[in-house]
């Protein structure tokens, strides 16, 4: 540490207690004296009042806060400002592990990966509008329940094979077929408690 004549404080590394904030900088008090602080680029944790800084004390007024030491408030939220875009890279694993729970809280998110793969118990999704672009979607259910308002599909093929009881319940039914529909069955049961009606230009029985 170096003195200097013309300050009132001593030049190097301090041990100094945050007082409060001033929009981007932070008064801090060192020795008795209150100056004021930039945080450092290498500071992550934002300093809140109370806490007890490392602060290096330079010539010109340029002072910074390189790390918070103590915290006045433990269990308080830590706030962890990054500058500007930043990147967190790693040439192997990266695992985020809060014990208890994790948020992401964001205008947007973009995930891009090779391969993804999810394991979670319950999964509760919230959405306006959803849409879903995939070359093809395996799905392998064990108990599927939907409610849905209005359901529209657009298929070039379909097909549908159930290896039990299929059941349909609905108000009314109407089913139209362009070109020809065929029925097979080892029994046929139509059952109607008013009225059957077959319409056609040829209608063949038996």
């Amino acid at each position: 540490m170096t003195y200097n004549p013309s300050r009132s404080y001593v030049l190097g590394l301090h041990h100094a207690t945050v007082r409060h904030r001033l929009d981007d900088a932070w008064e801090v008090g060192v020795g008795g004296r209150s100056l004021v602080a930039r945080q450092a680029v290498s500071c992550l944790l934002s300093p809140e009042s109370g806490d007890l800084v490392l602060l290096s004390v330079a010539d010109a007024g340029c002072h910074h806060i390189l790390a918070v030491l103590e915290r006045t408030a433990p269990e308080a939220p830590a706030h962890f400002n990054l500058p500007r875009d930043s990147v967190l890279h790693s040439q192997g694993r990266l695992t985020l592990a809060p014990e208890q729970e994790l948020n992401c809280v964001t205008a947007k998110v973009g995930v891009h990966a090779a391969e993804a793969e999810a394991n979670i118990g319950l999964v509760e999704l919230t959405t306006r509008f959803l849409r879903i672009q995939a070359g093809r979607i395996a799905t392998t259910v064990r108990q599927m329940d939907s409610t849905i308002g209005d359901l529209v599909q657009r298929l070039t093929r379909s097909q549908r094979f159930v290896q039990e009881d299929e059941e349909c319940q609905c108000g009314n039914l109407r089913l139209v077929v362009e070109e020809t529909a065929v029925l097979q069955s080892r029994e046929t049961f139509i059952q109607a408690q008013e009225q059957v009606k077959v319409d056609g230009e040829t209608v063949q029985l038996g």
